[in-house]
This record gives C-alpha cells, sequence and structure tokens, in this order.
C-alpha cells in the first residue's frame, strides 16, 4: 500500500477535490490558514512559533553561519552558502544528547529550555509541548475531552 493511498481520507469537505489536511483540499486548507494567526513573513501560512515568526523563519533570522567572522544566514549544516558550497567537509554540529542543532549550540529541545519565557504553558510556567499546553495539561485535556480537537483549547 502506498503512501498516497494511505494518506488519502476522502474528498474535500467544501468541494470534491482530493483532500490535502484537515479534511479539505490543498486550495481550501491555504485559504483556511491564512485566515488564521500565522507566521508574519510574506507568503507563509505555518503557525506561529515565537515573535509572529513560525518555526523556520525565527531560526532563519536569529541564526549566523558558524564560521568565525562571517554573518550571513545559513543555509544548511548551519553555514551560510558560500561556505556550505565550497567546503563541505565540516561535520554536522551536534547537541550534547547527540541531535543536530538548533540554534547556537543547543537542539530544539534544549533551546526551549533555555528560553522558558519563548514558550510557557497556558495554564502554568512549564514548557509547553503541544496546542499551547504543557504536557500535563494537554493530556488531562485531551483526556476530558472524547472529541478532542484544537479549537477546543
Amino acid at each position: 500500500m502506498s503512501y498516497e493511498t494511505r494518506r488519502f481520507k476522502g474528498p474535500c469537505s467544501k468541494c470534491i477535490a482530493k483532500s490535502y489536511r484537515n479534511n479539505m483540499c490543498f486550495k481550501h486548507y491555504k485559504e483556511t490558514a491564512a485566515g488564521k494567526l500565522h507566521c508574519t513573513v510574506l507568503k507563509c501560512i505555518r503557525p506561529i512559533f515565537a515573535t509572529t515568526l513560525c518555526r523556520t523563519h525565527f531560526k532563519l533570522f536569529n541564526s549566523r553561519c558558524r564560521i568565525p567572522d562571517c554573518c550571513n544566514r545559513p543555509l544548511a549544516n548551519t553555514m551560510c552558502n558560500y561556505h556550505y558550497r565550497s567546503n563541505g567537509g565540516y561535520p554536522p554540529l551536534r547537541c550534547r544528547c547527540n541531535r543536530k542543532i538548533f540554534i547556537g549550540k543547543d537542539c530544539f529541545i534544549h533551546y526551549l529550555e533555555n528560553m522558558p519565557l519563548l514558550r510557557k504553558c497556558k495554564m502554568c510556567n512549564r514548557m509547553q509541548v503541544c496546542k499551547g499546553l504543557c504536557k500535563k495539561h494537554y493530556m488531562g485535556h485531551r483526556r476530558a475531552h472524547a472529541s478532542f480537537s484544537p479549537e477546543n483549547i
């Protein structure tokens, strides 16, 4: 069974086209996402991660090339386009937990732990895990509501 066959969940809820996400075709999904809060970068409809930016754009605007005295934005392997293309011999940087780094010398999880004000739970001061809630409140809300959906939060 192919990936596309498994992923298909029927037609769009607003038209007869093949569904893309949330039981909507790509066109209707983009229209719905554009109406919600999303990244402020032009034509980006991803959800906000921090400071009105999605996770990708937040990383892009807050990190620099790892080569000393280079202040260009990274393309891949935390290096700018010039250094990545000219010297591919640099090994990928790893966090202390052996994951790929996100910003600085930390992976995504350790970066969030070091920036608690960036991602706090809506109910308490713990780090959020999903839907703006920490693990305790997310699981409690999910158990309490049989028909759990992000709109119920």
